[in-house]
């Protein structure tokens, strides 16, 4: 009876985090979850910086980003803009408290050359090529 309990706690706990990662984030876009490419483009928080200053995505197909938060106690995310102007968002993802990682889904986007940073900490950037 204890393992039953124990194992139906464990699934519904389960399921709560997997509808918290697939909440969706503020405006432009998703907020992370599954789906998206076999073979995720990587993403690292480390130190306040970015592992990569540039993030290849694939053109008018939905894809994914594996983002992995390693600052202890540092809230990061990852949102993709038009331009550094920051007038038009195309994704936001969820904020992060490191250390943690999440696989956010990324919207079809066209072909071209975008820019990407960390909302909390702006001077995390770099950009992200389509195509």
């Amino acid at each position: 009876m204890k393992n039953t309990l124990i194992g139906l706690a464990s699934a519904a706990l389960l399921a709560v985090a997997s509808l918290a990662v697939a909440a969706p984030g503020g405006g432009g876009g998703g907020g992370g979850g599954g789906g998206g490419t076999a073979n995720p483009s990587t993403v690292t928080a480390q130190g306040l910086a970015f592992s990569t200053a540039e993030i290849a995505l694939p053109p008018d197909a939905p894809s994914t980003i594996h983002f992995e938060n390693k600052d202890a106690g540092v809230s990061h995310d990852i949102a993709i803009y038009t331009d550094s102007s920051l007038g038009t968002n195309l994704f936001r993802g969820q904020i992060i408290t490191g250390p943690a990682s999440i696989d956010y889904s990324i919207p079809a986007l066209k072909p071209g050359t975008y820019y990407f940073h960390c909302e909390v900490h702006p001077t995390m950037h770099g950009s992200v090529t389509v195509g």
